[in-house]
């Protein structure tokens, strides 16, 4: 996925020369305001892949653009993890929470597995309440 951030810059920067250059033939702006969008679009979700982090602590974890900033849940308010059917290289992970709201992570690598990990930090997590309170 590298490499796709400067294919697409290429293809906009491509497009841009073609309409000044070009004289026989009209690009038209439409044309490149659908490169331009193309681009940034594309650059957009290798930006969020490459930065947005998800940090896992004892009883909770924070998600956000920048380390040890962003939104903090708790493992107890976390109903349900949804994650594909099969292991994928990276997908979807979302959190369904008990309020009924849901947090959706992009990108997440190996989903299936990073969804057992974080069932069992939950287990992990349930218990040591429970040993608490008791």
């Amino acid at each position: 996925m590298s490499v796709l951030p400067l294919i697409t810059v290429v293809f906009g920067v491509q497009c841009y020369l073609m309409s000044k250059f070009s004289s026989n033939v009209e690009i038209g702006d439409l044309a490149i305001g659908l490169a331009g969008a193309l681009v940034i679009f594309v650059c957009s979700l290798f930006y969020y892949d490459k930065n947005h982090v998800i940090l896992i602590y004892s009883n909770h974890l924070k998600s956000g653009m920048m380390r040890g900033k962003g939104k903090r849940i708790e493992f107890f308010d976390i109903e349900e993890i949804v994650a594909p059917k099969e292991e994928k290289r990276f997908g979807t992970l979302v959190l369904k929470m008990k309020d009924g709201l849901s947090h959706t992570f992009y990108f997440v690598d190996y989903p299936v597995g990073a969804k057992a990990f974080l069932d069992e930090q939950i287990e992990k997590d349930l218990m040591q309440s429970e040993s608490i309170a008791a």
